[in-house]
């Protein structure tokens, strides 16, 4: 789809019948500003799934954001294997994780493996499009994912069982008084798993045990206390890439641990964070070595809400103060440490009763490299009288050198770069969201540009793995440029029905070391399409998912250099059904790659195969 007929398709959408807005339920975003603000005022695309409401198939969070324009998701195989999450073509450590406000990745490669993220204890995930890292830092380049731990709710106990010996328990139990809220998550995975390798028959099993605790405490009106604990262990099966069909194992174990204060002094609101990760990971394989990350997070924000500001008109102007320690060790080399701290200051103003302006600024202080400025505006207008948004943002994203990157992992086969510097992108993103309050349709477009330079990339002997240089990283010359457009459409034919469908469009390129043009990038599909069907009555709710990937490549590292592949086009469908049985039972049903496609996300490893699982559920809070 050309940017001509993408922006054709936006201005239409003015004139699309609509019904009066709905006032009685406001969605609140956090992500959007660190400051709690309406949806109708954020200035960029935002996507909110509630939990208790998603009715998809799987178990972890992978699944769940599969559903949502603009996200790749590449899986090496089957249940726990590497799955990394990209959005709008960036890099996976281009997208920051965030766990209530709280980063995620593993300080020893700088990303999440979302293999070992479930479900459990997550209330509700934010995703927001674009480059916020002059409110978040580092990684923010092409947006954000914010999971929202649960801190009450429902007690529930859900066993499934399926193919591939496939067993689930989860166990949710929750108590809430007046002042004070708590729930503890437990859930257990295990399945025999499938082959990964194109060839033999050994299957690569996985298991997950996941612990999550938190809570809420309200000693009075102004102030709030929260805190959330999370353990995760995890055991993988995996093979070798392409024909190799290899014993190898993975134990990972993730520690995370977080405590806030919300409360307010005068007219000032006050948010403090104290967050500590501890990562494990113990791979045995054809390089098997121990490492060990920890991260500790302390930040502060504090703001004020003026009703006369700028022009006479109402803002909310915010500060904040950020510091992090990060340390890397490996057996074999001695520990890696990593030092910032970071000051924001963040606006938003309301030049008009329909208009918002947001406006951030950042300083990132580095101690043993380059510091980085960073800045965002965004600008939003809901239309009077229609469920009409308009929006536009741009913004400076960063993403700082990883220490593996930096100091090197296996000092017989990589060297590190110390001198190497932050990625730097360039965003604009520009869209119109429909969403009124009734059977009419409710539509978004969003078009977005991404300029990245100063990319972080491995540099080869050009006589390959057997030359006197090792690999490295480097500072790649030139520009990486990503860009196209996000289509999304729901609407409710009967009352007993809802239709949604997404298109999501994607034009990635970097720059050819080997030639003077840009080639397409690796693992971001050119088109992604999805279609879904939910019917929902008193005792039944079911859904239908068709999911087509189109135009993905791959480079194939059995040659050097290596060859770029085309990858074949895959189908997916997706069924599952919940069905009453009682008042505080229900029967749950999953069918996954109903089909039995046979499709690859990364080249030389087989994708899981079709499989079924029936279930139980039993609320008994």
């Amino acid at each position: 789809m050309s940017r001509k007929k993408l922006l054709l398709l936006a201005f239409s959408m003015l004139w699309c019948p609509s019904l009066p807005a709905a006032q009685d339920i406001e969605t609140i975003i956090i992500t959007a500003s660190r400051i709690p603000q309406p949806l109708h005022t954020v200035g960029s695309s935002v996507t909110v799934i509630d939990l208790d409401d998603w009715r998809g198939t799987g178990a972890t969070i992978s699944d769940v954001l599969r559903e949502i324009p603009g996200i790749s998701i590449s899986q090496s195989g089957g249940s726990g294997t590497l799955t990394a999450v990209t959005m709008r073509g960036g890099e996976s450590n281009h997208t920051r994780i965030l766990l209530d406000g709280i980063e995620l990745s593993d300080p020893t490669s700088g990303v999440v493996d979302f293999a070992h993220l479930s479900i459990a204890g997550i209330e509700r995930i934010e995703v927001l499009r674009g480059a916020p890292s002059a409110l978040w830092g580092s990684d923010a380049i092409s947006g954000i994912i914010n999971l929202i731990s649960r801190k009450g709710g429902h007690s529930i106990l859900t066993q499934k069982s399926g193919s591939n010996q496939r067993h689930e328990t989860t166990l949710q139990v929750a108590t809430e008084s007046e002042d004070f809220s708590m729930q503890t998550s437990v859930h257990h995975f295990q399945t025999r798993g499938e082959n990964i390798s194109l060839t033999g028959s050994e299957r690569d099993g996985y298991r997950n045990n996941t612990l999550q605790w938190g809570g809420q405490w309200h000693p009075s009106a102004d102030t709030d206390f929260r805190f959330s604990v999370r353990r995760t262990h995890a055991h993988s099966e995996y093979d070798g890439s392409g024909s190799t069909d290899a014993p190898y194992t993975s134990k990972n174990r993730r520690t995370y641990l977080n405590a806030s204060l919300h409360t307010r002094v005068g007219p000032f609101k006050h948010q403090a964070n104290l967050s500590y990760l501890k990562t494990t990971n113990q791979p045995q394989d054809a390089f098997p070595t121990e490492s060990k990350g920890r991260r500790i997070q302390i930040d502060e924000l504090v703001w004020r809400d003026f009703e006369d500001c700028l022009l006479g008109r109402p803002c909310i102007l915010g500060a904040g103060l950020e510091w992090s320690r990060e340390r890397y060790a490996r057996k074999g080399i001695r520990p890696l440490s990593f030092i910032s701290s970071s000051l924001f200051m963040t606006l938003n103003w309301q030049p008009d009763p329909q208009a918002t302006v947001d406006l951030s600024l950042r300083r990132d202080k580095n101690h043993d490299f380059q510091d980085a400025d960073t800045w965002r505006v965004s600008f939003a207008y809901q239309f009077p009288g229609r469920p009409t948004r308009i929006y536009l943002a741009s913004g400076i994203g960063i993403a700082n050198p990883t220490l593996i990157e930096r100091y090197g992992y296996f000092p017989e086969t990589f060297q590190g770069n110390p001198d190497l510097q932050p990625e730097r992108s360039r965003n604009t993103e520009i869209g119109i969201e429909h969403n009124p309050d009734g059977a009419c349709c409710r539509i978004s477009l969003s078009l977005f540009n991404q300029r990245l330079s100063d990319e972080i990339r491995g540099s080869h002997d050009p006589d390959g793995f057997n030359g006197p240089e090792l690999p490295t990283a480097i500072n790649e010359a030139g520009r990486s440029e990503r860009w196209g457009g996000e289509l999304e459409l729901e609407f409710d034919p009967h009352p007993d029905w809802t239709a949604s469908a997404h298109y999501a469009y994607l034009h990635a390129t970097e720059p050819d070391s080997g030639s003077a043009a840009d080639r397409r990038e690796v693992r971001r599909p050119r088109h992604q399409y999805r279609l879904a069907l939910e019917h929902h009555s008193d005792s039944w709710h079911s859904r239908l998912d068709f999911t087509t990937v189109r135009g993905l490549l791959d480079d194939d590292f059995s040659s050097f250099p290596a060859e770029r592949k085309t990858l074949e086009n895959y189908y997916l469908v997706n069924l599952s059904a919940q069905y009453s049985l009682a008042p505080k039972f229900d029967l749950l049903f999953e069918a996954r790659n109903l089909l039995d496609e046979s499709y690859q996300e990364v080249l030389g490893y087989a994708a899981a195969h079709r499989n079924f699982s029936v279930g139980l559920t039993w609320r008994f809070d």
